[in-house]
């Protein structure tokens, strides 16, 4: 088993001491492993080197920091294209994705997304060599507004990170919910103080609360939401808000009222009792990257025994994952079942 590691400046290490053979499996696995997003990067990466060491695989990765910075990412990823002899790239986040599917396409190298979420157009249906394991936006979306019809939601607010997830999630939040959007304030990806926008939407007191960030923006946004006394106002978002980090640092309390939509595997599946290895293993919580990354590293390992054609190999997959049985459409996207769970304890409160 060969397991590289690519430093930022572009250094490389083996882990293993094992020599990298012309013939082998190798995988560009570029995630943000340091700036706002490392938390979910590392969640993600220790779940794919579990799973590599489980299965014995002879898949090879090629590890780099995004640091969550589009032109790094662009940088170090076209550094391990000309460098190595790479035959897929693995990202996370959609401003990451985005970008790189272009060099992908100029590569002629497939790329296996997830923790993205952009309009299918622009990314999944875009390129042949688009190819997403997370939900599309469409799904989330659909879900969602339904949750909200449900709950009799006329009137709705957002407050959205700007950037491609946030901006996507926003704009077409417009064409699913049947109510009235009546206002829309967005943030700096920096910014951790929401307390203008939230006194605007307090005094308009919508039905519902629609917010799009990461974790450390919705740590600040749930802690700023009940010092403002708005909890009364329920706060509808995506599977970020389920972060066993955001809730450890934000604390249960904060989350009266709060709802996510989730993948249906998300609540009930820990496959084989692999959240219990990982535990052992790494002695931290598994959070909600880690089914993604074990589900990733069983891909690899299947398209590594027939790498010849990789696109019909991905096609032709199907197999259970942690997210459900694993098949690819015929726009290259995984299809997992969707539910709205309370964000404090996990329990589905509508299907």
């Amino acid at each position: 088993m060969g397991i590289l590691l690519l430093t930022a400046c572009g250094g490389q290490q083996s882990l293993t001491g094992s020599v990298v053979a012309s013939d082998s499996f190798d995988v560009a696995l570029v995630l943000p492993l340091t700036g706002k997003a490392a938390q979910v990067g590392h969640d993600f990466l220790r779940a794919v080197e579990l799973k590599h060491k489980e299965l014995n695989s002879s898949v090879v990765l090629h590890i780099d920091d995004t640091r969550t910075i589009p032109a790094e990412a662009i940088t170090i990823t076209r550094r391990i294209l000309d460098t190595q002899d790479i035959d897929l790239i693995v990202a996370l986040q959609a401003q990451v994705s985005m970008p790189l599917l272009a060099v992908a396409d100029q590569y002629n190298i497939p790329l296996l997304s997830t923790l993205t979420t952009l309009p299918a157009s622009e990314f999944s249906r875009r390129s042949d060599n688009a190819f997403l394991v997370w939900p599309i936006p469409e799904d989330q979306l659909e879900k969602t507004s339904q949750f909200m019809k449900a709950r009799n939601y006329t009137t709705a607010a957002t407050l959205t990170v700007f950037d491609e997830f946030g901006n996507t999630m926003a704009t077409m939040l417009e064409s699913y919910f049947e109510g009235e959007i009546i206002q829309e304030e967005v943030f700096e990806i920096a910014e951790l103080d929401y307390r203008t926008s939230l006194m605007k939407i307090r005094e308009l007191n919508p039905d519902v609360l629609y917010v799009i960030g990461y974790p450390p923006h919705l740590i600040n946004i749930l802690r700023q939401r009940k010092e403002l006394g708005m909890t009364h106002i329920p706060v509808v978002s995506t599977i970020h808000i389920q972060s066993d980090f955001v809730k450890q640092e934000a604390g249960l309390d904060l989350f009266e009222e709060v709802f996510a939509v989730v993948p249906i595997a998300f609540i009930n599946n820990n496959q084989d009792n692999f959240f219990d290895r990982y535990r052992t293993t790494f002695d931290v919580e598994p959070d909600f990257l880690a089914p993604f990354g074990h589900d990733v590293m069983l891909i690899l390992d299947e398209l590594s025994k027939e790498p010849k054609d990789l696109r019909e190999t991905i096609f032709a997959l199907d197999f259970e994952g942690m997210n459900g049985q694993m098949t690819f459409n015929k726009h290259g996207e995984v299809r997992m079942p969707l539910v709205i769970a309370d964000a404090k304890d996990n329990s589905v409160v509508y299907t």
